[in-house]
């Protein structure tokens, strides 16, 4: 199979085991270690950093988190992703760099919990998809 990858180690060790054991830390106030799951997934999903092109891919948080996991953090990515593209930064940017980081400011203002790796993901793939 191969060495994995040191980010996937990292999680490894540092991730609750069980989406059950996420909420729960999150109930007790470390919502800090909830939402730095949630902008990990964001970037394991795009695959930035790791792919050519942008991505959704679903199967790589199951790969990643395991399924229970994978099935509690995917609809919270997806809202956040969906709420990146809310920005209408394709229509007024005159550059690539500039519709990436109008959209990312804008959505930086709104979820500022929400990492910097995880921003950087979503703005690859919002200026992929609307390059």
């Amino acid at each position: 199979m191969g060495a994995r990858p040191f980010w996937r180690l990292r999680s490894e060790l540092a991730a609750p085991k069980s989406a059950a054991e996420c909420w729960r830390l999150e109930q007790r106030g470390t919502v800090a270690e909830a939402e730095r799951l949630v902008s990990e997934s964001i970037v394991v999903r795009a695959g930035h950093e790791l792919h050519a092109w942008s991505r959704r891919d679903d199967q790589a948080l199951v790969e990643h988190f395991g399924e229970a996991m994978a099935r509690e953090l995917l609809p919270r990515v997806r809202l956040l992703v969906d709420d990146f593209y809310q920005s209408e930064a394709q229509h007024s940017a005159l550059t690539l760099v500039e519709m990436g980081e109008q959209a990312a400011d804008e959505f930086r203002g709104r979820h500022p919990a929400v990492t910097e790796s995880a921003v950087a993901a979503m703005a690859w793939c919002y200026t992929f998809d609307f390059k």
